[in-house]
């Protein structure tokens, strides 16, 4: 190798995300705690490939707001979970905060599907309320619900037994669905 030449380099690509992919909290009633869970732990296994340790040494950085003063105040008094398990009971505690709770719960119970709501769009909205309010339930019972609050006329075209999967009945009514809207179009 001559003295000017350089050694050969290999070359790395690291891709910086957008600042506004990077999921935050910042303690808010109108945001969702849960949601957020969820976001920050699937941002940091895909991009950071980050494990749940590594995630909760980093879960600062997601925060922002009132909810970053609540974080440096467990680190200060020494009171900062071991574990993320720790870390997601202690959040959920601190930011469902009774108002939010209690909107969620007169959601939960004014939820039925719209007149010109899919039953895919139901089912988004509906499952993300039940996660809320009912975290303990099953499938069972969310299939329950859904057929409580399903239209009616959806739901005295499906002519399911109980025990069918909540994708089973998806499928159906996404059928009937396309049944009433050809007939409706036909009408018109």
């Amino acid at each position: 190798m001559l003295l000017n030449e350089r050694p050969a380099q290999t070359a790395h690509t690291i891709i910086i995300p957008p600042s506004s992919s990077i999921p935050t909290f910042s303690g808010s009633t109108l945001e969702s705690p849960r949601q957020f869970l969820i976001r920050v732990k699937e941002y940091a296994e895909t991009i950071n490939y980050w494990n749940d340790q590594l995630l909760l040494n980093g879960i600062s950085q997601f925060l922002r707001g009132t909810a970053l003063e609540w974080y440096c105040q467990l680190r200060v008094s020494n009171r900062r979970p071991q574990t993320w398990i720790e870390f997601k009971v202690i959040f959920l505690n601190q930011f469902n905060s009774p108002i939010r709770r209690a909107r969620q719960e007169q959601q939960w119970k004014d939820c039925k599907q719209e007149e010109e709501e899919t039953i895919n769009e139901f089912i988004v909205r509906l499952r993300a309320l039940w996660q809320e309010q009912k975290p303990n339930e099953t499938e069972n019972d969310l299939i329950r619900h859904l057929m409580y609050k399903m239209r009616n006329n959806l739901l005295t075209m499906i002519g399911i037994s109980r025990c069918e999967s909540l994708d089973e009945i998806i499928t159906e009514a996404q059928k009937i669905e396309e049944i009433l809207y050809q007939r409706n179009k036909q009408q018109h």
